[in-house]
């Protein structure tokens, strides 16, 4: 029997990972994601639609070496050997083994695309784990090829000392980024960009603490976020940047056993210093209240049906946030899981992506 997922991964093979001007592929985290909400039948034709979009990658050139491959970081030209390097590398033996050792070595890099080179890799660990083969191994090594070819810095040090805050009390002190010194239009990257002028940002990773429970700090960092999403996401940029910090957060929980102690306490900082930036660059208010009034809640029957109508929706964010949701409500139940999911329905519903 066929498996979906590996066909819409076989679809997807060539495919470039952005289009039109730097609009990052979706295709392979959406695949993944309604695997993962047992919406199987509707990958195929979701995918197959996607696909028509896109255009397909260039040939490798350059060959990137072992003792080189950090000259070529963040240089998007070399998009296609970053692919080569690290096909060879899937096909030589344990992908476990290489995973965490580049993990720890991209995460410095995790907003790169605004995240979503991040979250396409964790989706590409997620299919390896549940079934090693050719076409997931090539997905892990495009994956981690765009990482490594957009990968891009935020200001600030790990090495600094812990301020003993949570996530949720810590991004209280995160300044915001004043309107003037924005960039209105342009991917999530390009605003994330203007950080570095901005100095009051650099202190963010300092505020955390609670790194010895990786769990704990993650779920009380994505709720934060889901909360944020309420407050702020009140237009198309605003959700959608939200919705791939709170995917970011939610998908960093999946790879965490792939890396030593000192991995995961800086791959947690990196986590929250990309979901502070967004805050930061994008924010206009503070985190909403965690619990919403009654008349505010949402039924379980209602955020099924939320979940019905993202995937109906074919909207590549709405289907994202919703497998984010539904893992997280499952994780640890809370009012702001439907109610960020049904905020965020409700402004990208009319959106055509499949158009």
């Amino acid at each position: 029997m066929n498996d979906s997922l590996d066909t819409a991964l076989r679809l997807l093979e060539a495919a470039a990972p952005e289009y039109s001007g730097g609009i990052v592929n979706h295709g392979q985290i959406v695949a993944g994601a309604m695997k993962e909400l047992n919406r199987e039948e509707s990958i195929l034709p979701w995918v197959s639609h996607y696909r028509r979009r896109l255009g397909n990658q260039c040939q490798a050139g350059k060959e990137i070496r072992e003792n080189a491959w950090r000259r070529y970081l963040g240089r998007f030209e070399y998009c296609a050997a970053w692919n080569s390097f690290f096909a060879r590398k899937t096909a030589e033996g344990e992908w476990r083994r290489l995973a965490g050792q580049w993990l720890a070595r991209l995460a410095p890099g995790v907003s790169a695309s605004g995240g979503q080179a991040f979250i396409r890799t964790t989706h590409a660990l997620r299919a390896l784990e549940s079934k090693d083969n050719p076409v997931r191994r090539k997905e892990l090594a495009h994956s981690l090829g765009y990482w490594a070819a957009r990968y891009r810095r935020l200001p600030g040090s790990l090495f600094c000392p812990a301020g003993g805050l949570k996530p949720s009390e810590a991004i209280h002190r995160v300044r915001r980024l004043p309107r003037s010194a924005r960039t209105r239009f342009g991917m999530v990257e390009k605003k994330l960009g203007n950080l570095w002028n901005f100095p009051p940002f650099r202190n963010s990773t300092r505020l955390v603490d609670g790194l010895e429970r990786p769990d704990e700090f993650i779920s009380d960092l994505v709720r934060t976020v889901m909360e944020v999403l309420l407050s702020n996401g009140k237009d198309l940029r605003t959700t959608v940047a939200f919705i791939n910090a709170a995917n970011l957060i939610s998908e960093s929980r999946r790879i965490l056993p792939l890396l030593p102690r000192d991995g995961t306490r800086n791959m947690l900082l990196y986590v929250w210093q990309a979901a502070a930036g967004v805050y930061a660059a994008c924010g206009n208010s503070p985190p909403a209240r965690s619990d919403p009034p009654v008349r505010d809640r949402i039924s379980g029957e209602k955020e099924r049906n939320l979940v019905d109508e993202a995937v109906a929706s074919g909207n590549e964010q709405l289907i994202e946030l919703a497998e984010t949701c539904t893992r997280e409500s499952g994780l640890n139940p809370a009012p702001v899981f439907p109610a960020a999911l049904d905020r965020a329905v409700r402004n990208l519903r009319e959106i055509d992506f499949l158009s």
